[in-house]
């Protein structure tokens, strides 16, 4: 069997093999069936998509290590928590669902619906908040305090804005916040400042089994005799709001779960130069008109009845939502409830925000 593999492989890259098969879920299928698995997403010639993701890789790369570093003192400090300290901190039932939560991203459907408003004047009892950081200041404007906050982006500036409001240190002894260990030592100081809880983690940048891999190089810079793993690794799906469902299924035990804000697109008509993925995608253009436009695509999302436009980088972040959507246990439930964007297909329920929370407060799942 193994020559018939690859002639002369060692049996102990052989076994290897046959594991990581097994553990990819082929263990009772072909070696053609794997194999044609893992080549699957190879692409011979580079993508749109792929370019437009190694430019961005490339920018970002340097900072996201720079964050890290100047970050891993707090993360190593005496007082510093991680994830797993949630589960404590939030009382956390051993046994899922634990009820009802609400995802809060930031994009443009939450002021077309005024969903935030609706959520000041009706958010039911035990109803578990999970906002993204960009969200905060409006949700405190308006006198609703997050259970949980998310923040995995790096950017210096544009982040540290979205948690500097004088209601940021009203409430910060009652914030608690899912922190990345990469993100923006700013908002870490900011934050810290106004007394809020950190919740370290690494987002799940690459396999950690494979050499050179820089999840496993964080995980192991974060060892001690409190984390003897290092601190836990996250599969992220790209953004903060995607990390929020992850963290209320995966670790809160949250069912079901109702998604606002996560638009992941644009409505037909808008300004591409007003996107967020303009500059690098005009940079890789030369600004050409019919070259940027190819850089977008428009998707009909049947249960609104109505189209949205996607660039490469949210249809890459719905594709992840989609696929870790088909991974998640039976219990979870997933219910769209923006009323916008292009987040729609298998395992998603869409409904309205109001009726959602209608059925929290009743404690029932969406249908």
């Amino acid at each position: 069997m193994k020559d018939f593999v690859v002639r002369g492989l060692s049996d102990p890259d052989f076994r290897k093999l046959q594991k990581r098969k097994e553990d990819d879920g082929f263990g009772e299928g072909s070696w053609k069936e794997w194999l044609e698995h893992l080549a699957a997403d190879v692409a011979l010639e580079d993508s749109l998509s792929d370019r437009f993701h190694r430019a961005t890789r490339e920018k970002l790369s340097d900072l996201w290590l720079a964050n890290f570093a100047r970050n891993l003192a707090s993360i190593m400090g005496p007082e510093a928590r991680a994830l797993g300290d949630l589960l404590l901190d939030l009382q956390v039932p051993a046994a899922p669902p634990a009820g009802p939560a609400l995802v809060i991203g930031g994009g443009p459907s939450l002021r077309e619906h005024r969903h935030l408003e609706m959520l000041a004047e009706s958010c039911p009892p035990g109803l578990m908040l999970i906002a993204t950081d960009r969200i905060l200041i409006p949700l405190l404007r308006l006198g609703v305090i997050p259970d949980l906050v998310v923040s995995i982006d790096g950017d210096h500036e544009v982040i540290a804005r979205y948690v500097d409001d004088p209601l940021v240190d009203q409430h910060g002894s009652k914030l608690r916040v899912a922190m990345a260990s990469m993100g923006a030592p700013p908002v870490v100081e900011r934050l810290v400042r106004a007394g809020a809880t950190l919740y370290w983690f690494h987002p799940l940048f690459d396999d950690p089994r494979r050499r050179g891999s820089l999840t496993a190089l964080q995980r192991g810079m974060t060892r001690s005799a409190r984390w003897p793993d290092g601190l836990p690794a996250v599969s992220c799906g790209g953004h903060a709001g995607a990390t929020g469902w992850v963290l209320a299924h995966a670790l809160l035990r949250r069912s079901p779960i109702g998604l606002i804000g996560l638009d992941l697109g644009y409505p037909v008509g808008y300004p591409l130069e007003r996107t967020q993925c303009y500059p690098v995608i005009s940079e890789l253009t030369g600004g050409d008109p019919d070259a940027v436009q190819a850089y977008f695509t428009e998707i009909y999302n049947p249960d609104l009845g109505r189209p949205a436009v996607l660039d490469v980088m949210f249809a890459e972040f719905r594709r992840h939502f989609l696929e870790m959507l088909a991974r998640v246990p039976s219990w979870v439930r997933t219910c769209n409830c923006t009323q916008g964007g292009s987040l729609f297909g298998p395992g998603i329920t869409t409904l309205p925000l109001a009726r959602f929370l209608e059925q929290a407060a009743r404690t029932e799942g969406c249908a």
